[in-house]
């Protein structure tokens, strides 16, 4: 159930040197960490495959996520929705899973603020964690004046440091525009995106 149905079975057509097969990986929110499926070529009188070359073996990876919380929570808590889910927080410290799975900080202990606010020279800074290996758009600055409506940082921030500060996890330090403090009341936030 984690790959879409295979036939069972693909010919190689005559005077052929492959054929086609197609695995989807079927997204749930189960841990169940990486899976194989084995490709095996059958034995034939008419064609032989080149040693080492009769099977293939294909990872199905889990969730990145999933592999997250597999690691973070004991197993038989890695699967509880209202411990190890996204949308949980465990330690109680404002920051939901999933913000803690992107920042790299740890679910069952409570961590201080994720985003750090400074002044220099009158331009603002802001920085935080950031899990390594994420997907480019999991993290974005939103913007609003009211803390009710809110829109993507116009124009954005702009990237200016990155800092390793463990084997999995960097600070990143962006420098907003000058606009961003020209509104009497302005609110950040950052979004995280699976």
């Amino acid at each position: 159930d984690d790959i879409t149905p295979l036939s069972g079975t693909v010919t190689i057509p005559a005077h052929g040197v492959s054929a086609p097969v197609f695995i989807m990986a079927v997204a749930d929110t189960r841990v169940e960490g990486d899976e194989t499926v084995v490709l095996t070529l059958a034995p034939s009188s008419a064609i032989a495959a080149k040693p080492g070359f009769a099977s293939a073996t294909v990872v199905v990876k889990d969730q990145p996520y999933d592999d997250w919380r597999a690691a973070s929570f004991p197993p038989a808590l890695a699967s509880e929705e209202t411990i190890a889910g996204p949308s949980a927080d465990p330690d109680a410290d404002a920051s939901i899973n999933l913000v803690e799975w992107a920042l790299g900080t740890a679910p069952t202990t409570a961590n201080g603020s994720a985003i750090d606010l400074t002044l220099v020279d009158g331009t603002l800074h802001t920085s935080t964690t950031r899990r390594r290996g994420l997907p480019a758009n999991t993290l974005s600055w939103e913007t609003s004046t009211d803390a009710v409506l809110w829109q993507s940082a116009d124009p954005p921030p702009e990237l200016v440091g990155i800092e390793s500060i463990s084997p999995h996890v960097d600070r990143l330090l962006w420098r907003w525009p000058a606009a961003a403090t020209l509104a009497p009341v302005y609110f950040l936030r950052l979004r995280v995106t699976p």
